[in-house]
């Protein structure tokens, strides 16, 4: 059996992680060469389509995306972690172990900047087309029929609804779990001693691990792929050590990006949601989904009802181990999600989520289908037709995502905001966007524009939107004021601010700005939060402050001459 599936293990042989094609022959094992013949057989051809195609959503996926820019958690990795402290490198992103993303964004920091947001982009991508090689290599190693398993990996690729870990650089975390996961089991998928392809397995779990929590459903998923084929004895020799490491990590520094727990219906209803709605995306429809589900399940019960137990253990542990590992994946999830007070599209069916349970799913779904058209040759069609029906969809999913015109402003903003003249007189630990980024600062801004690494804006800004940032920049919540200085004023009013004045109000007002010779810029909202709030200015400002209540006052105190 280990010739067939092209796997020789000897003590001095180089590890080949991912082998050679297996032949249409060894792929058509035990079938005659005439049943499904466009399916089973030219293997090769079948591998030749597979790149090719690759090659092409690569570079579909490059160009629809390509106007995206930075955002969110993004900017943590860009501003607020550092390659040389280990404290920055190991502390955790909300509970996800980082480090690896972490360095690679450096580096594209350092070579890059934010120049350019293509070789972010890139990265991900390319790295999402790397699964697809992965996942068709699990696939034909169960010796799925070469044209079933292309069909199901490229229907993979065109994944549209997963476009979070395709289009989100930052997302390279998850999609680095699955990929260095699926290469664990791939090396370790075989029969024989422990050698060394089995420590290069060992080191991609750990590279799993150490880019995302994900990475802890993966090795799970190893663990049981290896235990089906080789027993607990092995898997516990190879797995262990990455569990030790993975312990250590979590309770020294891990453990503090822990989120709150669920309780046991609300991780139940997570996981059942996430997955059917995984299946329903795959699909594009609720009714495909059913049919992917059917196709699934039958596949599945008919492969273990007509193989003997030693086959199923050499051919089928590692599609069915990742089945197992996804439901994993959407449990474990939902334990520190499925409470979360978000509505349900931010939550089970997250396209960040539904991509991951997908990836796991698809092996199987694969050996499912090329099962149901061995037993049943002429299925084959409506088999495909099941398969690929939901691309369209899924396509059209990934052209409505490809951007978000918001980020035209907010690209401009971050550009901008350093070559303000007040940028060089407020502190440094300014936070640029308080409100969405909290980790990039003045600071970072100002030494990016001095290194290259940050561009000037396409445009520069109008005399308003240079005013309205300036507001942004220059108020800033304070503690009360008391003493000489301190004037009550009845609103509206203008005012003149000089740099450290401070206005004091007990319920919302809108202030406008204006210096130099700007016009009024937008309102900004100063908030009271239902009880007396201070704000200090920290740049000089004919303001004019609007009331959101009648009779309303504000105490505004000038700075000590």
């Amino acid at each position: 059996m280990a010739g067939a599936l092209g796997l020789s293990v000897t003590p001095r042989s180089v590890p080949n992680v991912l082998p050679a094609e297996p032949s249409a022959t060894a792929v058509g094992e035990n079938h005659s060469a005439d049943r499904a013949p466009l399916l089973q057989r030219n293997g090769q051809l079948a591998f030749t389509v597979f790149v090719v195609a690759q090659a092409l959503i690569f570079i579909g996926l490059v160009a629809n995306f390509h106007s995206r820019w930075f955002l969110t958690d993004e900017w943590d990795f860009l501003a607020n972690r550092t390659a040389g402290n280990l404290s920055s490198l190991f502390r955790p992103h909300n509970e996800h172990w980082s480090t690896l993303p972490i360095l690679y964004y450096r580096l594209l920091w350092t070579v890059f900047g934010i120049r350019t947001y293509v070789p972010y982009l890139a990265s991900v991508v390319g790295m999402h087309i790397a699964i697809g090689f992965a996942l068709r290599r699990i696939m034909v190693r169960s010796l799925v029929m070469p044209w079933i398993a292309t069909i199901t990996a490229l229907a993979f690729s065109l994944y549209g609804a997963g476009y979070s870990d395709i289009s989100y650089p930052f997302n390279i975390g998850f999609d680095g779990s699955v990929l260095f996961g699926l290469l664990f089991i791939v090396a370790v998928d075989h029969d024989g001693r422990v050698g060394q392809r089995d420590l290069l397995g060992v080191l991609a779990g750990l590279a799993a691990l150490m880019c995302s929590s994900i990475g802890v459903a993966m090795v799970a998923a190893a663990f049981i792929a290896i235990s089906i084929r080789n027993g607990v004895r092995r898997a516990l020799v190879l797995v262990t050590p990455l569990a030790g490491i993975y312990l250590v990590w979590f309770m020294t520094v891990g453990h503090r990006g822990v989120a709150g727990h669920a309780s046991l219906a609300e991780v139940a209803r997570f996981a059942a949601f996430g997955l059917a709605f995984t299946f329903s995306s795959l699909g594009s429809s609720a009714v495909v989904g059913l049919l992917l589900t059917v196709l699934l399940v039958g596949g599945v019960t008919l492969s273990l009802r007509s193989t003997e137990w030693p086959v199923v253990r050499s051919r089928y542990s590692a599609p069915y181990a990742l089945l197992v590992g996804a439901v994993l994946f959407m449990i474990v999830t939902g334990v520190g999600r499925a409470n979360a007070a978000l509505p349900s599209a931010l939550t089970y069916a997250a396209s960040r989520y539904i991509y991951v349970a997908a990836a796991m799913f698809m092996p199987a779904l694969a050996v499912a289908a090329s099962m149901i058209t061995r037993t049943w040759p002429k299925t084959w069609p409506v088999v495909v037709l099941v398969i690929v029906i939901g691309v369209p969809g899924n396509i059209a999913v990934f052209h409505r995502n490809s951007y978000p015109h918001a980020l035209d402003g907010y690209r401009e903003l971050f550009l901008s905001l350093p070559r303000l003249t007040i940028a060089t007189h407020i502190p440094r630990s300014t936070l640029a966007d308080p409100l969405y980024d909290p980790y990039v600062t003045m600071g970072w801004l100002l030494d990016g524009v001095r290194s290259g690494r940050i561009p000037p804006p396409s445009t520069p800004p109008t005399q308003g939107d240079a005013a309205y940032w300036t507001l942004q920049l220059a108020v800033r919540p304070t503690s009360p004021t008391t003493g000489t200085g301190c004037q009550l004023v009845s609103l509206p009013s203008n005012a003149r601010i000089e740099p450290g004045s401070r206005v004091t109000i007990d319920a919302p007002v809108k202030v406008s700005a204006r210096y130099g010779s700007t016009r009024w810029s937008r309102s900004v909202v100063l908030g009271s939060f239902g009880h007396p709030a201070t704000y200090e200015f920290l740049w000089s400002f004919d303001l004019r402050i609007r009331p959101s209540t009648l009779r309303q006052t504000a105490t505004v105190c000038r700075p000590a001459k």
